[in-house]
This record gives structure tokens, sequence and C-alpha cells, in this order.
């Protein structure tokens, strides 16, 4: 019995991404960010860092501020081509074939915001983007654990600029939410396709309790960030190649004890 109890104790919390058709699904399921291929990486990784005028070894390919965002929460990509025709103020779409919703309801999978909500009130938009925020309705709903919010966001560091999405955040405690993807269209004339398998939005949860009070502070006021500004330096400066694992190290071993 205490096995059983210990096991529920210690089960991780589960988010759960519930979609209307069984084929999108099997094909095109939700990700983890970091499984999102972005090639420019290797080709970073490949030039073995760069020298910054002093010798020292630097790469974003190893920046832990990069890195461990790409890996943050899960990714929803395109589960087939989506093809939009601008004409003027006005758009078409159109996919290679139908989805339904939950109800067995066709879905309309591009809408547009009313302009009034947002668009009119957005006055420093590219130029050669559509008058108008469209919205991809997915097949996609959100079961989001006791707790948590879940932080909707561009997905991060993917070459492309076809469009952009908005951000937004869904909390756990208004029932299950639909996974629609709010987005500027960065073309304003002709036919443009975003792909099947293309990334749309990454989806990050954040625990609520974690919310935190908030201290400004300054150095001559606590000269202890002193020390600890000058071992920061020492770290990251003090050798040809950076090692975040030897600086991870010191500060768990020193400051979190």
């Amino acid at each position: 019995m205490m096995n059983l109890l210990r096991f529920w104790k210690s089960k991780k919390p589960e988010i759960k991404f519930i979609c209307s058709m069984q084929a999108v699904k099997d094909t095109m399921p939700i990700v983890r960010a970091g499984q999102i291929p972005r090639p420019w990486i290797k080709k970073v990784a490949k030039q073995q860092g760069y020298d910054d005028g002093d010798g020292r070894n630097r790469s974003s390919s190893r920046c832990p501020g990069i890195i461990d965002v790409m890996r943050e929460g899960f990714v929803i990509r395109a589960w087939c081509d989506i093809t939009i025709v601008i004409d003027g103020d006005n758009f078409t779409w159109k996919i290679p074939h139908e989805i339904n919703g939950p109800a067995g309801n066709n879905v309309e999978v591009i809408t547009a915001h009313h302009d009034f909500n947002l668009f009119q009130h957005l006055e420093n938009l590219p130029r050669h983007s559509f008058n108008h925020v469209l919205k991809i309705n997915t097949p996609w709903y959100i079961d989001i654990p006791k707790g948590y919010k879940l932080l909707q966001i561009p997905v991060t560091y993917v070459d492309q600029n076809t469009f952009t999405s908005f951000i937004g955040m869904m909390e756990y405690d208004l029932g299950l939410h639909s996974l629609n993807i709010p987005f500027v269209l960065h073309k304003n004339r002709g036919e443009v396709t975003i792909k099947a398998g293309t990334p749309l939005a990454q989806l990050i949860p954040i625990k609520m309790e974690d919310r935190m009070d908030m201290v400004n502070l300054s150095f001559p006021e606590n000269p202890e960030y002193y020390k600890i500004w000058n071992n920061k330096m020492l770290l990251e400066f003090g050798t040809w190649k950076r090692s975040y694992a030897a600086i991870r190290n010191f500060w768990k071993e020193n400051y979190y004890k």
C-alpha cells in the first residue's frame, strides 16, 4: 500500500493534448520543443565557435539562454498544407482535405479577428503584412493540469518569416481549451502556403504557485553582489572555452544550499 501511495505522490502532472481527428494525432502529433529541427544550430556548431578578438571560443549553439528556451515545452505543427490567398483586403484559404471537430462538424481552418479587437490599434506591424489578424483553428484541444497555466508563444529560433504567431495564456480552470493560433501573415498579396510540419506555436507550462515577489536592489547598497558578480565573471571568462557545467556546479554548491 505504501509503494502505491508513493507512486501516486511522485507521478508527474500531465498535460493532455486531445485531437478531434485520429489521423492527425497519428501523423502529426504535438511534440516536445526540442524535437523541432533547427538546421542553423548544426551549421553554427560546425564552426567550432568564434574568436571574439581575445582568443576565447564562443558559440550560440552552446548558449544556455538559447538552448534551454528551444527545448522548453511543446510545439504544435501544421498537420497539412494550408494555403492562403490574399486579394486586397480579402483572403481565402484551402487545404487538401477537410478536418472535423469533436461533433463531426467541418472546421473553418482560417478565420480573422475583427479589426476592432486588435489590428486597428497596432500601428507598427511590418508594411508587407496582411492587414488583418488571422487565426488557424486547429483540431487540437488541451486539458491543462490543476495549478498550471500554458504560455503560447511563437516557436523559438526557427528560421522562417512567413508569419508571426501572437502570444497568449491559457488557464487550467477554464475548461478544455481549443488550440488556436492567432498570427500576422507577412505577405499582403498573392498566395502563400504554410507547409505540413511547419511549427506554429510553442506551448510552455507554468506552475502558478511559482509566482514570486520582486525586490529592486543595487550593488552599492548590497555589496555582497560585487563578490557574486566577480565570481561569475571569472567562471565565464577565465577559460578559453566556457564550461556551463562547471558554472552550474559552482552555483549549486555555493549559492543554493
